[in-house]
């Protein structure tokens, strides 16, 4: 059973990821609550094995509170929510430690998928914007990419699915240390 923490300031969107999530066989909510100091505090007392954070909570942010269970607490994995589809919001989040991003646009869809995903150690990000993140840098000349060997954008392509290094290993039939040299 997958237990989840849900931290938004909105009771409301509180009360429909609750009902999604305890909706799946799999999942279960443990606690919910609005500010970021409660969320630390009740993932510290209930150890979820997933913590769905709003970006804007009051007090301690969104991207605060994940930084911080990050350090403190890196087996509850975090998926940062936010009603913004922002690149910059997007790549702040996993810097501070989340596994996952989703857009509250998304949630319904994607929500279930990306806990179940999230909670082996795989990261994810939202469809949509993870699409508008390459557009940009397409129109930008963004052309990293083109710096990376065969073998790298094999590698690339595959952690873009979602694969662990291991999956990503007996895939491509490479050492581990090897696609983690890619990596």
């Amino acid at each position: 059973m997958i237990e989840i923490l849900i931290a938004d300031d909105q009771g409301m969107i509180r009360t429909l990821l609750s009902g999604i999530c305890n909706g799946a066989d799999d999942m279960r909510v443990v606690g919910q609550v609005p500010t970021g100091e409660a969320a630390i505090e009740l993932v510290h007392a209930k150890r979820p094995h997933v913590a769905l954070v709003d970006v804007k909570l009051p007090g301690i942010s969104g991207l605060e509170v994940t930084r911080r269970l990050h350090r403190q607490m890196p087996q509850t994995h975090v998926i940062v929510l936010t009603a913004m589809d922002s690149a910059n919001i997007a790549a702040r989040a996993f810097a501070a430690g989340a596994k996952g991003f989703l857009t509250k646009q998304a949630v319904v869809h994607e929500l279930v998928r990306t806990i179940r995903k999230v909670h082996t150690g795989r990261c994810y990000i939202d469809a949509g914007l993870a699409q508008k993140i390459a557009i940009e840098q397409l129109r930008q000349g963004v052309t990293s990419v083109d710096q990376l060997s065969d073998r790298e954008v094999d590698v690339l392509l595959l952690m873009l699915r979602g694969l662990t290094a291991a999956e990503i290993s007996d895939t491509l039939s490479l050492a581990g240390k090897t696609v983690e040299h890619h990596r």
